[in-house]
């Protein structure tokens, strides 16, 4: 995959989420879209949440940090 990369809703990227993104979209649902509560869930740092959350929005397009986006990959997790 290309690094910079965008999909359109259209395609089928539930299969092109990596794990640690998956992990850290649904704790971010879980932990009402709250980056430091997401962070000691996972016993991560928070700044590698928010970087990992920069890469999601630029690999699918969709930002996990918007409610609606995050809807729509906690949806494309729970596809896959």
């Amino acid at each position: 995959m290309a690094a910079g990369r965008t999909f359109s809703l259209g395609m089928a990227v539930t299969a092109m989420l990596e794990e640690r993104h998956k992990e850290i979209v649904l704790a971010m649902a879980e932990n009402d879209m709250n980056a430091t509560a997401t962070a000691a869930a996972l016993n991560y740092h928070r700044n590698t949440i928010m970087y990992h959350l920069e890469q999601i929005s630029k690999l699918y397009g969709l930002d996990p940090r918007c409610f609606y986006d995050l809807c729509r990959l906690v949806e494309m997790v729970k596809e896959g």
